[in-house]
């Protein structure tokens, strides 16, 4: 455990993008791992289907939240898809790559899809308590939303909150999260 004075310093990573195909309507899931010491990547094709070319996608960036001491009972720390400055609330950065986690998406050139975000928080357990991430937000916005461009590509970004308490012990938290693009 790390200690800055009384209070705890808490670091979060999100790390370890891969990737799964699931053999259902030309649909793919892109499970994020926050693994900091499994840095996996591996692409993925949805199945085809009504003539439109499966989608494909490549991880660019990882999300990480950096390194926050809650200075609040609780704190919160607002991470954007568009890579503006995080919002901070309860807590102090402390440093470490602070990101929103970026996809390439190819699939059919000019043609929509529709992004699908978890709608339910994610919580990660640790020694002293949980913390949570949800609020995920993307660009384009979640829904039917995206536009492959005219070489059939497009690139997502994905923020989300955090949650933390100043009971939480210091070290990574790591868990995972589902990303839905489909045509």
């Amino acid at each position: 455990m790390t200690k800055l004075g009384k209070e705890l310093l808490l670091e979060m990573f999100f790390k370890g993008i891969t990737f799964k195909a699931i053999g259902r309507r030309r649909r793919i899931v892109a499970a994020a791992g926050f693994l900091a010491l499994l840095v996996y990547l591996a692409g993925a094709a949805a199945t085809a289907a009504q003539g439109n070319k499966p989608i494909k996608t490549k991880l660019l960036q990882d999300m990480e939240f950096g390194a926050v001491v809650a200075t609040a009972p609780t704190g919160t720390v607002i991470l954007y898809p568009s890579g503006q400055s995080p919002l901070y609330s309860g807590v102090v950065p402390m440093g470490g790559v602070v990101s929103p986690a970026a996809f390439q998406i190819s699939g059919e050139k000019l043609q929509p899809f529709t992004i699908i975000l978890p709608g339910s928080p994610i919580v990660i357990p640790g020694p002293t308590g949980d913390m949570v991430i949800d609020g995920f937000v993307s660009e384009p916005p979640a829904g039917a939303n995206g536009v492959f461009n005219a070489q059939g590509k497009a690139t997502v970004t994905v923020g989300a909150t955090m949650y933390v308490t100043d009971q939480l012990s210091a070290g990574p938290y790591n868990s995972t999260f589902d990303l839905v693009v489909s045509y």
